[in-house]
């Protein structure tokens, strides 16, 4: 049986039980009803995505019967069937919106046994019809994460990690193929999946690399291309699984980036955060945010005057919760980390999208020990004004 997640406060009373709504004393930050989207077929959960639309939000997930697609209102209901978009991303997915369809993009993984180096499938949903608009690149056996970004003349551009044992590289490349998949990382460290965004007419790129040291401690940096500037090393890492993701900031033409680092050295990783002021090629001051181990990466959102930070991280060997972290337009916390929890859940992953002037979570929670079925859900979260 599937109980009923959880929003907990932390440092706050907090009331509910069953299917009653949850009522959080002290927060500025109220979550609305929860909704189920999804039972998948299988244990496990490979991705998720979450995009706005006119009308409210694509939810996306991959588990073993397939890729999907389902509409969601403004506060996270359904709003229509799921839609198999077509075979699992175990390589990960990634959606955006252009002219009214849903673009995906589905890392599908090779297998060495079979001479296979998998691929990234790129299809657009429109009007309840899936169609292929192409496939890319090569994710290997290995590969996790893939980005999608528009360029300024309207093509598609796609990002992903190619991996097969210690080899781990960075490559992006245009569907339409009039250039060749350019690998973006260096051939000496291994690379997490770059992550993609257009600013202007200038496509940003940021992805991690990391090595070990002398003394088998891992070293890295997180990498920064604008345009067709040079790379430039905008930060320092000391944790091999940072996954930077860009999304846009507060302030017209400007991007937060987040990733995961040690700070300090050999510390519980947590969520970093900055800004990407327009026309620059660096870093404002790094902020730290909440804890982020689990498996799935977390998120910078912003909503209005508010920024937001959306990460899996571990409750202990067995759970999974989700913290989500409110911040001000300049990064700086406000208000204490909420949490989405439920006993025996294993939420791995999680997105979230600005929908209608407020933050909608979606959240997916592996099969565990104490929960016998995975799940797919969203719930909307409103804040009050700042003072």
């Amino acid at each position: 049986m599937i109980h009923r997640s959880l929003t907990l406060l932390l440092g706050a009373a907090m009331l509910g039980c069953g299917d009653d709504p949850v009522r959080i004393l002290g927060g500025a930050c109220a979550f609305g009803e929860e909704h189920r989207i999804a039972i998948p077929a299988g244990p496990r959960i490979h991705d998720v995505a979450l995009v706005a639309s006119e009308h409210g939000a694509w939810a996306l997930w991959s588990e073993r019967a397939g890729s999907f697609a389902r509409a969601l209102d403004v506060e996270g209901a359904p709003a229509g069937d799921a839609v198999r978009l077509g075979s699992p991303c175990e390589g990960g997915i990634a959606a955006l919106v252009r002219d009214g369809a849903l673009v995906v993009a589905c890392g599908r993984l090779g297998e060495a046994a079979h001479d296979d180096e998998g691929g990234v499938q790129v299809v657009a949903l429109q009007d309840g019809v899936v169609r292929s608009l192409g496939a890319i690149g090569a994710p290997g056996p290995d590969g996790s994460g893939v980005s999608l970004a528009l360029g300024p003349e309207g093509a598609v551009h796609v990002g992903w990690q190619r991996a097969e044992g210690a080899v781990r590289e960075a490559w992006v490349g245009r569907l339409d193929g009039t250039t060749a998949p350019e690998r973006v990382s260096s051939p000496r460290a291994r690379a997490s999946a770059p992550s993609l965004r257009l600013r202007g007419t200038d496509m940003l790129i940021a992805w991690a690399e990391t090595w070990l040291d002398g003394a088998g401690d891992t070293q890295g940096r997180l990498e920064l291309r604008v345009g067709a500037r040079a790379v430039r090393s905008v930060a320092e890492l000391a944790h091999e699984e940072a996954t930077p993701w860009l999304g846009p900031g507060a302030a017209e033409g400007e991007w937060l980036v987040a990733f995961r680092d040690r700070r300090p050295r050999g510390s519980r990783p947590r969520v970093q955060i900055a800004s990407i002021a327009p026309g620059a090629a660096s870093l404002g001051p790094v902020e730290a945010a909440a804890h982020a181990n689990a498996e799935g990466e977390a998120r910078v959102v912003s909503c209005g005057t508010d920024v937001f930070v959306v990460a899996p991280r571990t409750h202990n060997r067995i759970e999974r919760l989700v913290s989500v972290r409110r911040h001000a337009a300049g990064l700086e916390p406000r208000g204490p980390e909420q949490q989405i929890y439920e006993f025996g859940a294993a939420y791995e992953h999680a997105d979230a999208t600005c929908v209608d002037g407020h933050l909608l979570v979606i959240f997916a929670s592996n099969a565990s020990r104490m929960q016998s079925e995975s799940s797919v859900r969203a719930v909307a979260v409103t804040c009050a004004a700042a003072p």
